[in-house]
């Protein structure tokens, strides 16, 4: 019981940090805030802000596959500068977005360069 309690404290104080307008512009600012959190906090807290993006917002599901991706994107270019990337059993999330695009980029950029 005390940890539920705990894990929807912590949902809800990152919850409360995600300010996207209820506009058409929300898709672009989910897509910003997971960018930044991934540049400033790592992957696993990425993926904990899309999984409470999942949770709470019904218009984010159907663009769920589509942001992992972009994760997949972003995580390969820090890989491939010799970043740390902590992986997380979250990466496996939105039918594995993430693996699809880290695999697809580091394939572009090995037959491209």
């Amino acid at each position: 019981m005390l940890l539920l309690l705990l894990w929807q404290q912590w949902s809800l104080s990152i919850e409360s940090n995600i300010k996207c307008p209820n506009t058409a512009e929300k898709y672009n600012c989910w897509r910003d805030e997971l960018e930044n959190i991934l540049n400033r906090k790592g992957l696993s807290a990425s993926f904990d802000v899309l999984a409470v993006l999942y949770e709470t917002e019904p218009d984010f599901v159907s663009e769920c596959h589509g942001y992992t991706h972009e994760l997949g994107e972003k995580a390969y270019f820090l890989f491939s500068r010799y970043k740390n990337i902590e992986m997380t059993p979250k990466a496996s999330y939105c039918g594995y977005g993430f693996y699809h695009g880290f695999i697809e980029t580091m394939l572009d950029h090995f037959f491209i360069t």
